[in-house]
């Protein structure tokens, strides 16, 4: 039986990916949210490592930050930007 090459190839490649190990693909870890707060208080979430200096910061307005846990709506840009 006769394959041509991409056939071959592609026959190679989907061998290597399941039985090599380290070919396995990891999700990204995608950032924990800190809560900190504030002198006066307030509290916030944080996602990401504080920067050594001011960078643009994206805010996300929720009821409350337990509400920011519950729902991945509230999360799931802020994981994405970090």
């Amino acid at each position: 039986m006769k394959r041509d090459f991409p056939s071959l190839l592609l026959c190679s490649v989907v061998a290597g990916l399941t039985t090599c190990p380290s070919a396995t693909f990891a999700q990204p870890a995608t950032p924990a949210m800190r809560v900190l707060t504030t002198s006066t208080g307030t509290r916030f979430g944080l996602f990401g490592a504080k920067p050594k200096r001011p960078s643009p910061t994206f805010f996300v307005f929720a009821t409350s930050i337990e509400d920011m846990t519950k729902f991945p709506i509230y999360t799931t840009s802020g994981r994405q930007l970090a």
